[in-house]
């Protein structure tokens, strides 16, 4: 079993983070063919006000980065670890 660890660099755009995560997890599938991916805690959301993180937490199961997430998964046939997630 092959696993890669993944480092991201989050900060407080969701989006964006979820982009760098999706980004950084196909090339280590180009590049390491990986069965499991494993990511950083809060890597979908850092920084804010408790208000902030609040109103940028994810569903789970069915928010953004849960999603993407799953969808990777399957698309790429690999296991991914989420780290942690704001929820």
């Amino acid at each position: 079993m092959r696993i890669t660890v993944v480092q991201t660099n989050s900060m407080h755009d969701k989006a964006r983070n979820i982009a760098q995560a999706t980004a950084l997890m196909s090339r280590a599938v180009e590049t390491d063919r990986p069965d499991v991916l494993v990511l950083p805690e809060v890597w979908n959301w850092r920084g804010g006000t408790a208000a902030v993180k609040l109103a940028n937490a994810d569903r789970i199961p069915g928010g953004e980065a849960y999603e993407a997430l799953q969808a990777f998964a399957r698309t790429h046939k690999v296991w991914v670890h989420g780290g942690s997630m704001i929820e």
